[in-house]
């Protein structure tokens, strides 16, 4: 031990800390409601030994973390143990006060490519950045004097007052304003693909969940800028460090390879750090636990145990139009009229976004600091945005960016031709081979940066290969082979009839389609279903499950502990392979948007309506509509209801 409680050796360091936790309690007070606290003295310890540190001389003897423990106050004063106390300090340990892993079938599948492409780290290492990206859970804001709970469960003590405001929140299930804490772990590469990749250094940004929320564009600014002024080359934070990036998610709506934005922002950072090579894949539906970002996820929850925020107070003219807001939408649509209502809520939150910065940048990762990332505003997405304009076509428009929208781009289909190679899981793009770089304007001005030896074995990371064992072939007997992604178990099954459909099928028909949910994998609208017309309530709860952007075809539209889960559904025996359903197309409730039979994303602008679709349509009384691609990928119009032509003709 230190010392006994009469050794005077510490007194300036215990004097400091008596005058912190005054500080603290008198900070909190002007803050709190009745004999409530909702922000904890520090996270640990070691934190409130370090932050005690920070305001003292330098060689002020400092003393161990057991024995600053033991000035305080038991948890529980009837122990044994409790006698080790000193209670110096009116403070003790306490916790706030509040009220399975799914599987996916593509999950083998993925688990295996996810080995191979750290087995290609492995191989070219010396040359590779590796990063682990994603977003946490968004951390809610209450209004203000009402703090609401960051929704972490508390399973460590915080330092608190032993007596006076107990550490309590509100606990609501849905809040306007929240933070977005988003991760980029890069990791160190060894020289095993099974060795641990869980060592390096975290980047953590914070982003008001409003005004900033995550997209695929605002997280390849925001990634570049972390590689530019952290790893650039020759420390000019222009062209990165090293000349191949591979980058793994969890396959969110801002990091799925299939999305538009998704590869236009990876092309993006490919031009900014002038790289190589780079590889951006995710893990499958349900998997997102295999990202090593979401491992960095639970050390931040250490900064936000036993913690609750609220929002300052806004003018009150401003206040009074927050009163009727219920949901992002509503909130962006009222920023767009009153730009005041924008800058006193973006003012607003803000001093909630420091606070989180300032814990968060307390903690470690296995001994390193994590590190606080600055979020993107809107002019250096812009100009992030503005090279791919540059360099291939200025018609691309930031906030068109679908699947789409791109096939129009001649130009960009032509680089995208030359240089990637799309799979549902991954997203590759490779400067053109030494032999064909006078036959690419891009690749004429920025020749690949790795020495001509090693560019020369460069391959794109093969698929999965299954080996005639029915098991997966290994990567170094695949690499550099010409590979496809034909055996990934989701492409290969139909629409599968679920009991739960079975189960529902009095409520799954046409008069019972009130609205349409977007699945974040294959982009498709699929119908949501209930009994009864949907009340006020309700549809604001569908709203607000749309606005996460996280349904997926094959899953519930409400989780279980919903109240909903039962009385609001969908078609749970769909996959993403799955074409669209016909009730869809019913207007007898509601009249949704017409879109692809086939593909689920063309809109009508984009139907074929040649001769041989007139044709049908005068056989035929119901002709579901088919894009140009789809038609001329060799799928044919579903039709239904064939006429009596020769009826007609007499009529």
């Amino acid at each position: 031990m230190n010392g006994n409680a009469r050794n005077s050796k510490f007194d300036i360091f215990w004097t400091e800390l008596d005058n912190y936790f005054n500080e603290i309690n008198l900070a909190v007070h002007e803050r709190r409601h009745g004999q409530h606290m909702y922000l904890p003295y520090a996270i640990s310890i070691e934190d409130l030994v370090s932050i005690i540190k920070k305001r003292l001389p330098e060689n002020t003897p400092i003393p161990s973390n057991e024995w600053v423990r033991l000035q305080f106050w038991p948890t529980n004063p009837n122990t044994i143990t409790a006698l080790r106390y000193t209670a110096r300090f009116e403070v003790k340990f306490t916790i706030q006060s509040r009220q399975i892993r799914g599987q996916h079938e593509d999950s083998h599948y993925v688990a295996v490519q996810l080995q191979y492409i750290k087995a290609f780290a492995v191989k070219y290492r010396e040359f590779t950045d590796f990063l682990w990206i994603d977003d946490k859970a968004i951390v809610p804001i209450g209004e203000p004097g009402l703090p609401v709970s960051t929704g972490v469960r508390p399973h460590n003590h915080s330092l608190a007052p032993k007596s006076g405001p107990s550490i309590s929140a509100l606990d609501h299930d849905y809040n306007v304003c929240g933070a977005i804490p988003s991760v980029t772990f890069k990791c160190d590469i060894l020289e095993a693909a099974s060795s641990s990749f869980f060592n390096g250094i975290a980047f953590v940004t914070v982003k008001d969940k409003v005004f900033s929320p995550s997209n695929a564009i605002r997280h390849g600014c925001e990634t570049t800028n972390i590689l530019r002024t952290h790893y650039s080359q020759d420390d000019t934070q222009v062209n990165a460090e090293h000349p191949i990036l591979i980058m793994y998610t969890d396959g969110g709506p801002d990091h799925r390879t299939t999305f538009g934005s998704v590869q236009i922002a990876a092309i993006c950072m490919f031009m900014w750090l002038d790289l190589d090579f780079l590889i951006t894949a995710r893990t499958a539906p349900m998997g997102s636990w295999a990202n090593l970002a979401e491992r960095v996820n639970s050390n931040l929850n250490l900064a936000l145990q036993n913690v609750s925020l609220s929002r300052e107070h806004m003018t009150d003219n401003v206040e009074m139009k927050m009163r009727g807001i219920n949901s992002l939408k509503a909130a962006r649509d009222t920023a767009r009229r009153y730009p005041a209502f924008k800058e006193g809520l973006i003012q607003s939150v803000a001093p909630v976004i420091e606070l989180l910065q300032e814990r968060f940048g307390h903690l470690k990762l296995k001994g390193e600091p994590i590190v606080i990332s600055p979020s993107a505003n809107q002019e250096s997405i812009d100009d992030f945005f503005k090279i791919v304009k540059d360099l291939i076509d200025q018609n691309l428009i930031e906030n068109k960016l679908t699947k789409t929208d791109l096939e129009k781009s001649a130009t960009l289909q032509d680089f995208m031709k030359k240089h990637c190679r799309l799979r549902n899981y991954t997203f590759q793009i490779k400067k053109c081979a030494n032999a064909l770089i006078e036959n690419c304007a891009y690749c004429l001005f920025n020749p690949p940066r790795l020495p001509d030896e090693v560019f020369d074995t460069l391959s794109f990371v093969p698929d999965p290969v299954v080996a005639s064992n029915n098991k997966y072939e290994s990567f170094e007997t695949v690499y550099g082979q010409a590979t496809n992604d034909l055996a990934r178990p989701s492409l290969m099954l139909s629409s599968q009839n679920k009991e739960i459909d079975k189960k529902n099928r009095k409520i799954l028909n046409a008069t019972k389609v009130r609205d349409a949910v977007l699945c974040v994998e294959c982009g498709k609208p699929r119908g949501v279903y209930s009994e009864t017309k949907l009340t006020y309530i309700e549809k604001q709860a569908v709203d607000r499950l749309k606005e996460l952007n996280s349904f997926t075809c094959g899953s519930p539209l409400f989780p279980h502990s919903s109240k909903y889960n039962s009385s609001i559904i969908v078609r749970e025996g769909l996959r993403c392979c799955s074409t669209m359903e016909t009730t869809y197309y019913s207007k007898s409730t509601v009249s949704l948007p017409a879109v692809c039979f086939h593909c689920g994303v063309a809109k009508s602008s984009d139907f074929a309506a040649d001769q041989n679709i007139q044709s049908l349509q005068a056989q035929y009384s119901v002709v579901r509509p088919i894009c140009v691609k789809c038609k001329d990928d060799g799928k044919e119009a579903i039709v239904r209801g064939k006429r009596n032509v020769k009826r007609l003709r007499k009529m």
